[in-house]
């Protein structure tokens, strides 16, 4: 997993660090955590139960309360759901089948700070593209699965930097999963959407 997503990222980084408009930039890396909420599909599928969500960035500081910030994020949720919409079905699991829904994703969001400057007091807004391999695992009585996806992710971003190092923010993610599901023996089009607020803090080095 982490040899896959290597090369995403130093692609990324690379683009960044020869890009003729960031030569002036400040590259600083941070550490964000955050709780999840679960909403629509994902909150149906891990019966709405809280997820953790853990960010490494690379903080670019373009001036003038500009910023891109590359990341590798790791979020996940477990729950026992009553029961699962599928194409074939209601399926009843009476809260006895564990189901573990995880996103490992890179990208990178665009933030506007509204004081102009980024390591002072200032509110910010922003948003994201990603690239998410998402995971849908379930284990129980009778009951075992393990199927992955690669989707694109989009996020919308809302926050306050007390500083040069510390912040707040509350985001909103979203991805999906599906197309590779075999029910009864046959290959259904399982589509699950998995989005997600997340309320944290985070420290820039």
């Amino acid at each position: 997993m982490l040899a896959q997503l290597r090369r995403p990222v130093l692609s990324l980084a690379l683009t960044l660090l020869t890009g003729s408009v960031l030569g002036a930039a400040e590259f600083t890396l941070g550490l964000q955590l955050s709780a999840g909420a679960p909403l629509s599909d994902l909150k149906d599928l891990v019966d709405n139960t809280g997820g953790a969500d853990v960010k490494i960035y690379e903080w670019v500081n373009l001036g003038q309360g500009h910023v891109i910030r590359p990341q590798f994020d790791t979020l996940a949720f477990a729950g026992r759901p009553q029961s699962i919409s599928t194409p074939v079905g209601t399926v009843n699991l009476q809260g006895q089948t564990k189901i573990t829904v995880s996103m490992v994703s890179v990208g990178a969001d665009y933030m506007y700070f509204i004081g102009g400057d980024s390591n002072e007091p200032s509110p910010y807004v922003g948003g994201g593209i990603g690239i998410s391999r998402n995971r849908i695992e379930a284990s129980g009585p009778g009951v075992i699965g393990d199927a992955r996806e690669t989707k694109a992710e989009f996020s919308l971003v809302a926050g306050y930097q007390f500083d040069r190092h510390w912040n707040v923010e509350v985001s909103f993610r979203t991805t999906k999963w599906g197309n590779r599901a075999i029910a009864l023996g046959q290959p259904v089009g399982l589509n699950y959407s998995l989005p997600t607020i997340l309320v944290g803090g985070g420290y820039r080095f």
